[in-house]
């Protein structure tokens, strides 16, 4: 049974949100004349880190209902701090999105439920592949 701390999670996606911010604001923003002009490989190098956490945090937490758990806090920490900061500077938190409308919610709640989506399916996949390998 996985005793592991939820809130090492919420750690753990704060910091794969630091590091995919930077990989985006060091290595993308420096060549955005408009969208369509970054390679793509340039996207996925940026999403990276946050799939690798949500991968591991499904691995780590086995059962579905815990993988749940560890997906909620591991996608909450990030969006929340996004939603507070722009809350408290008005500035917008994405592309022509500020945390005062409502696409931004609607958005923010997509995100969530996709970074839970991804944990539980990698720990129900995981979770067989053990069981499968080593038959408990």
């Amino acid at each position: 049974m996985n005793r592991t701390n939820p809130f090492f999670f919420a750690i753990l996606g704060f910091g794969a949100w630091v590091l995919s911010e930077a990989i985006y604001r060091f290595t993308i923003v420096p060549r955005l004349p408009e969208w369509r002009s970054v390679p793509m490989w340039c996207w996925a190098v940026q999403l990276l880190p946050l799939a690798a956490v949500a991968v591991f945090t499904g691995v780590v937490s086995q059962a579905p209902r815990r993988a749940a758990i560890n997906g909620v806090f591991l996608v909450s920490l990030p969006l929340s701090l996004n939603a507070v900061y722009g809350l408290l500077t008005g500035r917008a938190v994405a592309h022509d999105m500020w945390a005062s409308d409502f696409a931004y919610w609607l958005v923010a709640s997509i995100q969530l439920a996709l970074g839970v989506l991804i944990v539980v399916l990698t720990a129900v996949i995981a979770g067989a592949v053990i069981r499968r390998r080593h038959g408990v």
